[in-house]
């Protein structure tokens, strides 16, 4: 048998080899209480992996009357769902959320308080 060096946050498939992100579009919910700040930084919780990733831009603010995403008009605020496309520090093992719900949904937490600001299913 041959040894094999695997870690925390390491996935370990049979077959083909996993589609590997580190500028992945998603949905988002914000969370947190604060709004989104332009710039800062999270650490990403996608499985048992973790990652530093900030938001780089947001697409688009869904309108719950048209249920149409519209343009942003400032930063995310409690309750927004938003399309967003995110850069992480390393790249994650990553299925869009129609297709796997583990390897395709993630959380956003504020690295200094330690706060779940955001909750995502990857597109």
């Amino acid at each position: 048998t041959e040894d094999v060096d695997i870690s925390r946050g390491d996935t370990l498939v049979a077959g083909a080899a996993p589609r590997l992100e580190s500028s992945p579009q998603a949905t988002l919910c914000w969370l947190d209480n604060q709004a989104q700040r332009p710039g800062a930084k999270y650490i990403i919780r996608h499985g048992s992996a973790d990652a530093r990733a900030m938001i780089s831009q947001v697409d688009g603010v869904l309108d719950i009357l048209a249920l149409e995403f519209q343009a942003p008009e400032g930063p995310l605020s409690t309750n927004s769902i938003s399309q967003v496309q995110l850069k992480t520090t390393k790249p994650l093992v990553m299925d869009a959320y129609r297709q796997n719900r583990i390897t395709g949904s993630f959380i956003l937490v504020d690295e200094t308080s330690g706060a779940t600001v955001a909750a995502g299913m990857l597109n």
